[in-house]
């Protein structure tokens, strides 16, 4: 089962950094495994009380795939861009700090909270792939030719007809 949350901060002046952690232990009854987490930002907002003229830049600082990185998200400024509509910015699991690295802000930045509890047992994914790879094995593709030698129609033959095949050829 999904949990969602609504999710908000705001970044300005001495409070100018915001981090979500992401994965966490669950620490209720109803909950009692790990849980998987997603963070899904949606907009970020120019406060009213923002000064006319000052540019707002938000940075994301996460894991990548091998290193750190830090991106800008957004760049906001009254009279020109007081809000953004950032789709479905997702973060999954790992922590993301926010921080409002120009300006005073106040930048408020909306999404949602999204949590699962992971399953406990871990699925064999080689499983999967031996039903396929017996498939393919126990098939052979045969191309019929018409008089001229054309290829005519591709058939497949499973080793019951490869075996009768072969029995009557001897």
């Amino acid at each position: 089962m999904v949990d969602e949350f609504f999710y908000g901060f705001t970044l300005q002046g001495e409070k100018a950094e915001h981090q979500w952690t992401g994965h966490k232990q669950a620490d209720d009854e109803e909950h009692s495994g790990e849980m998987s987490s997603k963070l899904i930002l949606k907009r970020c907002l120019l406060g009213p009380d923002a000064a006319a003229g000052e540019l707002n830049v938000v940075e994301a600082e996460t894991m990548s795939m091998q290193e750190m990185i830090k991106i800008p998200l957004v760049v906001l400024k009254v009279g020109e861009e007081r809000q953004v509509n950032l789709g479905e910015l997702e973060f999954f699991d790992a922590p993301v700090t926010f921080r409002l690295v120009q300006g005073k802000g106040p930048v408020h930045v909306l999404g949602q909270h999204l949590q699962q509890e992971e399953e406990s047992e871990m699925v064999d994914m080689e499983e999967f792939g031996d039903e396929d790879d017996e498939d393919l094995e126990d098939e052979e593709h045969v191309i019929k030719a018409d008089e001229d030698g054309n290829p005519k129609k591709k058939q497949k033959l499973s080793k019951d007809a490869k075996k009768s095949k072969n029995h009557k050829g001897k």
